[in-house]
């Protein structure tokens, strides 16, 4: 109470600027979150021997796992700064990929080494595949391939029956000529009877589809069903993914995308800028954030700032 008292005392001097760190040093507190917060982040609140204290931490790093970015403080209590971290990149959980940052700031997924194992009897491809073969002879010994009847090593990296490469179409084995049935997946447009013998899982009136967003099949560069990637929208809580922005959160990790929460270093849920705004669960901004609502800042001021055009906290 004593802190919202001398508060309101300031606010009735001037209502559109919000108290000043000399006005907030020194007020009366029981722990932390009595003091009032400043919205800046490298401005730190502390409950010292009953009173309020506000440090100006330098080097302070805040940084989202996987974006290739982070904030430091410069020890002014001025806003964070904006730095590439070329060491913090997604990794998409794959053996046979590099996971590399870029200098603007984004993640990518390169092939890795060709021949590598990835698993007990998996080898990693030029493309950065996990597959069963690369080259026929790698078949010798795999299940269902035998002297009598080689197999060779199919274009989706798995090791079929010699048929599925002898350039022609082996009905009751094959859909299509050289795939589907006992082969390899065939290409879009391909003749097929189930989904299983498509590239994209999806065989409609005997032809294989496209992957499209909406085949409620994962397929594509999708990460979930019918989301993530280059061309779906991104998607909820609780999905597959691979980078940040394949999901609505714009949060991933683990391979899911997670709920947004006020510390997830990501302007997401209802926040008006990174981890504030937007009224409960969290915080109001400090000075120069997005707002839209005096609510939305720790100075009850969201004003309309002439370069920008954007509505900021005052």
């Amino acid at each position: 109470m004593p802190v919202l008292l001398a508060l309101a005392a300031m606010l009735l001097v001037d209502c559109t600027l919000g108290p000043s760190l000399d006005d907030l040093r020194g007020l009366p507190c029981k722990e932390d979150t009595d003091c009032p917060i400043l919205g800046e982040d490298c401005r730190k609140r502390a409950c010292v021997e009953g009173r309020c204290t506000y440090d100006y931490p330098s080097g302070e790093v805040l940084e989202k796992p996987g974006d290739c970015q982070k904030f430091e403080c410069d020890g002014t209590g001025e806003p964070p700064l904006l730095t590439a971290a070329l060491n913090d990149s997604q990794s998409d959980d794959n053996p046979c990929t590099v996971d590399q940052c870029q200098e603007d700031m984004t993640s990518i997924h390169v092939p890795g080494p060709t021949g590598i194992r990835c698993d007990d009897d998996l080898v990693c491809n030029a493309d950065g595949e996990c597959v069963e073969c690369i080259t026929s002879e790698e078949c010798a010994g795999k299940p269902g391939c035998t002297e009598a009847a080689p197999c060779r090593c199919g274009l989706d990296g798995s090791c079929r029956p010699q048929h599925c490469a002898n350039m022609a179409f082996d009905p009751g084995t094959e859909t299509d000529t050289d795939c589907g049935n006992e082969c390899s997946p065939c290409p879009d447009g391909s003749d097929c009877d189930d989904g299983p013998d498509c590239q994209s899982q999806v065989c409609a009136s005997n032809a294989c589809q496209a992957p499209s967003c909406t085949d409620e099949t994962r397929n594509g560069d999708e990460t979930g069903e019918d989301c993530g990637g280059q061309s779906c929208d991104p998607c909820a809580d609780g999905e597959h993914c691979i980078d940040h922005d394949d999901c609505v959160s714009d949060v991933c990790l683990g391979q899911t995308c997670q709920p947004p929460t006020c510390s997830d270093v990501t302007q997401n849920g209802n926040e008006t800028d990174i981890d504030c705004g937007g009224g409960p669960p969290c915080d109001p901004c400090g000075p120069g954030k997005l707002c839209e609502l005096p609510r939305d800042c720790v100075s009850g001021n969201c004003r309309l700032d002439d370069t920008s055009g954007q509505h900021v906290c005052g």
